[in-house]
């Protein structure tokens, strides 16, 4: 897809996108163009992004990465935030500090395939998203992007039903608790790429909301193929389940004469089972009828995701292939897809998407048969279809939809009424949503919007206040016994977050709010801009004393049992505070007050935070320079060796730690020169060390 491609809604959604924070549904039929205009959103939108998908296939095609990957959730029913107590959520696994960068980081995320998320798992997004950012607006302020089409494949929900039932009215993404609170703008694409004929359309779209009747069903049925008939090589079998596949597609090949050719996949690196494309071992025989699984990366178009062909030879390094729209001949080479991962750039606090692990394989599957799931997002000439035992809603509709026309259609049993199932409540969300296309002067509605927004979340401290209940509740447990001037600390930090900070700042938001006419622009109210300066230079002199006296927490010992879950609130607290500062030092004319998030977003991410020194022994402290940064290579060197799998000491010592954080080294050259590291440990640890030592010495303009 080109920018030539765009109609006026693609154009209108890529608007909200640069203009708005509002979640966004992108929805349509089956063939109408969505995981393209994903791809083109990909590339072309210049926010800081993510693609996440339910599955590892759906997020390999979407070039993205899975959600429990990406938010390192637990598998299993999540219960939502409004039923976490304070208890539970010191519970919730903690997130690594290159993940919360990350989400600290993000601007928008891409939900692909939303139709299989449940709603719970949109719910712990929110909450992931909320706790790293330290901000309590809906996905902690990150733009959420959803393609999808509630009408074709549903979540898994059945096994966890009986717990989430408590929660949700159904499991679906819509139904979660978030959506109670922020509206999502929905976009409906049209236009429909697959077929033409608009009785098939009509016939499909139906089927797609379950209004069946007798003469919907006769007219399908009039494609029955009778078992005794021979079916055409030209047909592919879309069936429901695995078993049915494999059997048919077994069958075929063991009939063909010849011998049977193995093809291992190559990997590298990190690549998970769920996620390999085709067979690890691809099992081919010439004459086998096989289909593509991946567009041609040469940008030749020689074939794509979906087209059929049969196998002419087979050699050592490569196959020659004829298809069957056009009985062209093609010889190809394994293909190569890749495992992403999304890190932050530590000097530009940009998202970047790195490799971590590829698959090499011939960019085949054998294809007499096919699944529902596996054909989402294919288009066939012809299919012979088996949903006499659809099992989910959406899956007649899936089947029957990846043809190009009624013709080329038959079917291996009767389509029966209770074989097309369809969900009630889909059909209610989708007609509550309003799909017409949204004019100009809504778009600038929603602009003008942001703004105000953007200022009641800077003046918003109700998350800010949460926190410092919950550092406060951890006070006792991780200090020795408490003195009277620690209390008095405690005391001083209390009054300041919640009289000075968080009353005020709610008086000042109903006071100004409930009497601004927010249909104008900011700019529009000189008075109360005058009055938000003052309010902000108020705010940012008692953030600015709260940041020193929290930090003297630090000055007394700590109890080691549990001191860890301290660390992990008293750094959540200060970068909130620190990210606060820097909103309130914002100038809030119109252009700028765009740039707060940045700001604010930066100040987060650029905080060096405190964890292991502040643990250790006073005797070993005063062998510690720099200790900000022998901290930040304890917490580096845990999380390595937790992904390896290795005890920490097996990374590198603690004395190699102090010894770096005193030399501080700023080349691999330096760092290979300090006794006990060498040459090779530099070059295999050597960027992660050096990243760490120059965001501190960048910070304190040390060179």
């Amino acid at each position: 897809m080109t920018t030539d491609d765009l109609d006026p809604i693609h154009k209108q959604v890529i608007s909200f996108i640069e203009n708005t924070t509002k979640p966004i549904f992108v929805t349509g039929k089956a063939g109408t163009g969505k995981t393209t205009f994903l791809h083109y959103l990909k590339s072309s939108i210049t926010k800081n992004l993510a693609v996440i998908a339910p599955t590892a296939i759906a997020a390999l095609n979407a070039g993205g990465v899975t959600i429990h990957s990406f938010f390192q959730l637990p598998l299993g029913p999540l219960e939502p935030l409004d039923f976490i107590d304070n208890e539970n959520i010191l519970k919730l696994p903690a997130l690594s500090g290159e993940k919360r960068s990350l989400l600290i980081a993000l601007e928008l995320l891409i939900i692909d395939e939303i139709s299989m998320v449940r709603a719970d798992t949109i719910d712990r997004i929110d909450l992931s998203l909320r706790m790293a950012r330290g901000i309590s607006v809906p996905f902690g302020g990150v733009q959420i992007i959803m393609f999808g089409d509630p009408y074709q494949l549903p979540p898994i929900f059945q096994n966890d039903w009986p717990i989430l039932r408590r929660y949700y009215n159904s499991p679906y993404f819509f139904s979660s608790i978030v959506f109670t609170s922020v509206a999502m703008i929905t976009f409906e694409l049209t236009k429909v790429h697959r077929q033409s004929d608009p009785f098939f359309l009509s016939l499909l779209n139906n089927i797609r909301i379950g209004k069946v009747d007798s003469q919907l069903l006769g007219k399908l049925n009039e494609h029955i193929f009778l078992p005794s008939e021979d079916l055409s090589d030209e047909y592919i079998t879309i069936a429901t389940h695995n078993h049915i596949v494999n059997e048919i597609n077994e069958k075929h090949l063991n009939e063909l004469p010849g011998e049977i050719y193995s093809h291992i996949a190559r990997i590298k690196g990190e690549f998970p089972k769920e996620a390999y494309p085709t067979d690890f071992e691809l099992r081919l025989k010439v004459g086998a009828r096989v289909i593509f699984i991946k567009n041609d990366s040469s940008g030749n178009k020689l074939f794509y995701n979906g087209r059929v062909a049969n196998i002419l030879s087979i050699e050592d390094t490569n196959i020659r292939v004829r298809f069957h729209d056009d009985n062209s001949e093609l010889t190809i080479s394994p293909e190569v897809w890749s495992n992403q991962k999304y890190t932050i750039n530590d000097v530009s606090n940009s998202i970047k998407e790195s490799t971590i692990g590829t698959f090499s394989q011939y960019p085949l599957k054998l294809s007499w048969a096919i699944t529902v799931h596996k054909s989402q997002g294919l288009t066939f000439e012809k299919a012979a279809i088996d949903i006499d035992a659809a099992f989910a809603p959406g899956q007649a509709y899936v089947a029957l939809s990846r043809c190009r026309s009624l013709e080329g259609i038959i079917l291996r049993a009767p389509v029966r009424e209770e074989s097309i199932l369809n969900d009630p409540k889909i059909h209610d969300f989708m007609s509550q949503m309003k799909l017409a296309s949204l004019s100009n002067e809504q778009l600038d509605i929603y602009k003008m919007k942001e703004q105000y927004l953007s200022v009641k979340e800077l003046l918003d401290f109700s998350y800010f206040s949460c926190q410092w209940e919950r550092l406060n509740s951890l006070v006792d447990m991780d200090f020795e016994t408490p003195q009277e001037n620690l209390k008095d600390l405690l005391l001083q930090i209390k009054i300041v977050v919640e009289k000075q900070v968080d009353s005020v700042a709610r008086q000042f938001t109903n006071r100004e709010f409930n009497t601004l006419d927010q249909s104008l622009p900011l700019s529009h109210h000189p008075i109360f801009l005058v009055r938000l300066k003052k309010a902000s230079t108020y705010f940012e002199e008692k953030l600015k004393g709260l940041h020193e006296l929290a930090q003297n927490l630090l000055n007394y010992p700590l109890n080691s049992t549990n001191s860890n879950l301290f660390f992990k609130y008293y750094n959540s607290f200060i970068s909130v505070c620190l990210s606060k500062i820097a909103g309130f030092e914002s100038n809030f004319d119109e252009p700028a007050i765009y740039e707060t998030v940045k700001r604010m977003q930066d100040a987060m991410l650029n905080y060096v935070s405190v964890h292991s020194f502040y643990s250790l022994p006073e005797t070993k402290k005063k062998s510690i320079q720099n200790p900000l940064v022998f901290d930040e290579l304890l917490n580096w060197r845990k999380d390595l060796a937790h992904k390896r799998s290795v005890a920490e000491y097996i990374i590198i010592s603690e004395k190699l730690c102090i010894k770096i954080a005193s030399k501080l080294p700023n080349s691999l050259q330096e760092l290979g020169a300090i006794n006990g590291i060498g040459q090779d440990k530099a070059a295999e640890l050597g960027d992660d060390i050096l990243k760490i030592v120059r965001k501190f010495t960048g910070k304190n303009n040390l060179f």
